[in-house]
């Protein structure tokens, strides 16, 4: 399951960097979530529908509306735990922030530049730093950045070089991928908030089991990256429209199947001067 969302996370970041521009990983994220909906929701519904064939319709019709969504939502939390590893080792799958920090970490193999950046930061240049280098990097706030371009003379260039490439792809406006949003601002719960506009929506409707995985949902974005927040926010709203998608298509199917049935059946008429 982790090699196939890496791969999927990889492929999708190369795609909208190539073909759209668009470098930070929050669109590949949304783009796995669609995938993971279409799949896993397809999967369920399925299930759910084979269950109303074989059972009594009228307790699995209760029995496909209160539990395909806890179902679904269950599975999905599994994957975003999945989704908040792969965001905070993006620089394992992500070619383009792999190319900037692979060239960081050789730039500052050099004692001079190593002893610069770390000066800027008011660190000591130890071997414990020197191992941390790579992530400390991924971490910076604009503020420890211009520190650095201040305190590295003529290659201040180079560092504001690498700060661009992280912002865009680890960055949401003022927001960190990599961060939980309780170690951020109120623009990090936006996904939260927007996993609460479904919760309510469930709440009026008195469903009370998805409005339960749904709290669950909200609870669990506080404590994964935000990264991880986009997917389940994304997981839950392609979620909802993918199975009423499938129920329309399946009612249409139905619908279209009996009036065939109809029409071939012989009238009154017909069986009489048959």
């Amino acid at each position: 399951m982790l090699r196939i969302l890496k791969s999927l996370l990889a492929e999708s970041s190369y795609f909208f960097e190539k073909y759209f521009g668009a470098t930070s990983i929050a669109w590949s994220v949304i783009f796995v979530a669609f995938c993971s909906a279409v799949i896993i929701g397809s999967t369920v519904k399925g299930l759910f529908w084979v269950i109303e064939i074989k059972k009594n319709k009228k307790k699995t019709e209760a029995a496909k509306v209160n539990l395909f969504f806890p179902v679904y939502i269950g599975i999905m939390l599994l994957i975003t735990y999945f989704i908040n590893y792969l965001v905070n080792t993006a620089y394992t799958w992500n070619s383009k922030l792999q190319r900037v920090m692979s060239n960081f970490e050789y730039v500052l193999s050099f004692k001079t530049n190593r002893h610069a950046f770390l000066f800027a930061l008011n660190l000591p240049d130890n071997v414990q730093n020197k191992k941390s280098l790579f992530k400390m990097a991924l971490y910076l706030n604009d503020k420890q950045w211009d520190s650095v371009f201040n305190n590295t003379g003529e290659g201040a260039w180079y560092f504001e070089k690498v700060k661009k490439a992280i912002f865009e792809i680890l960055h949401v406006g003022d927001c960190h991928l990599m961060l939980s949003p309780l170690q951020q601002g109120w623009l990090a719960y936006l996904p939260i908030a927007g996993m609460l506009i479904v919760l309510f929506i469930f709440l009026l409707k008195r469903n009370w089991a998805n409005t339960l995985v749904s709290a669950v949902a909200c609870i669990s974005g506080l404590f994964v990256n935000m990264g991880a927040s986009i997917f389940m926010l994304s997981a839950m709203c392609f979620g909802v429209i993918w199975a009423i998608a499938l129920d329309t298509a399946m009612k249409q199917s139905i619908y279209e199947g009996r009036k065939s049935l109809a029409d071939k059946k012989p009238s009154v008429g017909q069986r009489f001067r048959s």
